[in-house]
């Protein structure tokens, strides 16, 4: 099987996993480290160097790691988060939007995340993170208990709150009561959406949706089986 080599890229340890957003792109190696390149407009590369190509950034034992629109997710192997990068909707789970004191007659300024910051949320709930997805607005963890969490734009419910609210901070999504017990297998985020998949040995795979229903206005506000 042919090795992965980005172009420019050099590192002693292979490339174990790679994530896009818009303009910037990450690579984690197998040894935990992580590289960003691309647009820097919003502190997503997790660090100030003008140095073009891939820079390292200052997060180690890295085991997963995701792009979302403006921003970027490290999960370690302590099952801590840290996030950086534009802040907006509170995306970041750091209980803020980043905004900066509006001038008079002037445009809305945000402060961005720089350098990668952990989640203190999860860390002060003593919640251990073991699988991360992020859309371009918000994110979802799982944690090892087999809870799911959500944070950041909430427009078209895609949180599952029963609102279209962001969350500064994560949120534990809810799922209807079920007379047989499920266990957790997967979870991703969309655009609009935050899909979470789990199983039951009476009905097999059950693929829970909440937010955008195709490209109209339609959307679920909470959890619900979604059906083809």
């Amino acid at each position: 099987v042919e090795t992965f080599r980005p172009i420019g890229f050099s590192s002693q340890s292979p490339v174990a996993q790679v994530a896009c957003g818009p303009k910037h792109t990450m690579i984690r190696t197998e040894d935990g480290n992580v590289y960003t390149s691309g647009d820097n407009t919003f502190k997503q590369l997790g660090h100030t160097s003008r140095t073009a190509g891939w820079n390292p950034i200052r997060v180690a034992h890295v085991k997963q790691i995701a792009c979302g629109g403006n921003s970027c997710y490290a999960l370690t192997t302590r099952g801590e988060v840290f996030s950086w990068g534009s802040v907006r909707n509170g995306s970041l789970g750091h209980n803020t939007r980043g905004e900066k004191e509006r001038m008079k007659a002037g445009a809305e300024e945000f402060e961005d995340v720089v350098q990668p910051t952990v989640i203190e949320w999860f860390v002060n709930k003593r919640v251990k993170i073991v699988e991360l997805s992020a859309g371009p607005g918000h994110f979802v963890c799982r944690d090892e208990k087999g809870e799911v969490y959500v944070c950041g734009d909430g427009s078209y419910g895609k949180l599952g709150q029963g609102n279209a609210d962001e969350e500064l901070e994560p949120v534990r999504l809810t799922f209807p009561e079920r007379k047989h017990k499920e266990t957790l297998v997967a979870i991703a985020a969309g655009g609009d959406q935050t899909l979470v998949l789990r199983e039951s040995g009476e009905f097999g795979s059950i693929l829970y949706f909440t937010g955008r229903i195709g490209n109209g206005h339609d959307r679920y506000l909470t959890p619900e089986i979604f059906t083809i």
